[in-house]
């Protein structure tokens, strides 16, 4: 992940500085609105004659952009002085610009500098006695999830921490999450967990000492990652907030009869996925996502993508599906096979839940040799098996995304030959091509 939050920490904050004192100062509600994969190959042993094997090709990985802030090459409040600040108590903590809490839905969003906020607070002799300051902002989000929070120390002088993290309640007690960062010119991040859809509180504070002035000023900004369950539409790459472990459903309706690849960033290399029928009830097995399983989908018809995540250390992760189209005319048995001319390519394939074959035949007008090769995709493994009439001569199974062939020993007698491509189990889908030559 190139692209850092760290930017954030090259604003100066200028303004004069109002203080507070041992209070925490709220703010109003913020809101801010919210290539194709290709296939790795993977070649398997043939029944018939091994194969040469493919150079895996590059699949596309997207990224999620949520690093932490940097304070390497920053410029810091450089041009405040702590020592003029107003011990007036009844001052209110100065909010050179509200934190934002921006929305992320395709994990590609990045804070700018202009959309960083700057907090200012202070705290002199008052009658609390835990010495507590800070402030505190309001912000909804629509689910759960996982908030990014970063925050920077511009300048600090009194005290050396600044707690910061997402609560419950305005005045900070009733934390969900939270954190420190100590030391003028540091910067930490924290990927926070929403348990559910509401309105939270983003806080930094400190605490102060009865005999001197403690003074704070923060820069900081918030990415918000939905984890709930939601539609994604073909080519969709979509962010999902995930800390610990959970497992999500993703609704999606084919637009084509074909095929749909499933991808995501490193961080998901591990999880899970299967697809799933209207009703939640598994039509494959599961998958690990690394692999991009593919499946054979129908037109019109609405699945379900199950997703089963780990522990993720980033905070999020996306996830891409992609849907082609796939015309395809073969015999629905072996007495209606169609024909295949020489060196012509036939695509299909294999419905998700379906038992249904495919049969193909080509006819030799002389012995010859003959190599049938094959490229599949596939949350698992395809099938092909060669007739001579009605005897089988050569069988094949084909992994996930992969090329293959069957080959003849020597060459093959003139007469019709039929081809069979099937599931190689039943939680078995995708599409194939094929041709013969």
């Amino acid at each position: 992940m190139k692209k850092r939050m760290s930017r954030i920490l090259s604003i100066l904050l200028v303004s004069a500085l109002v203080v507070s004192t041992g209070s925490v100062v709220q703010a109003e509600d913020v809101e801010e609105p919210a290539a194709e994969v290709q296939l790795a190959d993977e070649t398997e042993e043939p029944v018939a004659e091994e194969p040469t094997a493919a150079e895996p090709e590059v699949v596309a990985e997207p990224e999620v952009e949520i690093d932490a802030l940097s304070a390497e090459g920053a410029e810091i409040l450089d041009s405040v002085d702590i020592s003029s600040l107003s011990r007036d108590l009844s001052a209110q903590a100065q909010v050179v610009k509200n934190i934002p809490v921006k929305m992320a839905p395709t994990g590609s969003e990045t804070l700018t500098e202009n959309e960083l906020g700057g907090v200012v607070y202070n705290s002199y002799d008052d009658v609390k006695s835990d010495r507590r300051f800070g402030y505190s902002q309001s912000f909804t989000v629509p689910s759960n999830g996982v908030l990014d929070f970063a925050v920077g120390i511009a300048e600090i002088e009194g005290t050396n921490t600044v707690y910061f993290g997402v609560y419950k309640d305005a005045n900070l007690t009733q934390e969900v999450e939270e954190d420190f960062v100590t030391g003028k010119g540091s910067t930490k991040e924290r990927y926070i967990a929403i348990p559910s859809a509401g309105t939270y509180y983003l806080g930094v504070k400190s605490v102060g000492t009865s005999s001197s002035l403690a003074a704070v000023g923060v820069v900081a900004g918030a990415i918000f990652y939905n984890g709930a369950d939601r539609a994604i539409s073909n080519g969709q790459t979509i962010a999902v907030g995930q800390k610990k472990a959970q497992t999500n459903y993703f609704q999606f309706k084919a637009p084509y009869t074909g095929y749909l690849q499933t991808a995501g960033d490193s961080s998901a290399s591990s999880y899970k996925v299967t697809l799933c029928n209207s009703s939640k009830k598994a039509l494959s097995g599961a998958n690990y996502l690394s692999y991009n399983p593919t499946y054979g989908v129908t037109k019109g018809k609405t699945y379900y993508i199950k997703v089963v995540s780990s522990v993720n250390t980033k905070g999020a992760y996306t996830f891409k599906v992609t849907s082609k189209k796939i015309t395809e005319k073969s015999g629905k048995k072996k007495s209606k096979a169609v024909t295949v001319k020489k060196k012509k390519t036939k695509k299909g394939t294999i419905q998700a839940g379906s038992a249904q074959d495919d049969w193909y035949k080509f006819k030799l007008t002389k012995s010859q040799k003959v190599k049938i090769s094959l490229t599949t995709g596939s949350n698992d493994a395809l099938k092909v098996i060669v007739y001579k009439g009605g005897k089988k001569i050569g069988t094949r199974t084909i992994y996930r995304n992969s090329k293959g062939y069957v080959r003849s020993l020597g060459k093959w007698p003139k007469g019709t030959y039929y081809i069979q491509m099937k599931r190689a189990n039943k939680k078995s889908s995708g599409y194939y091509t094929l041709k013969w030559q």
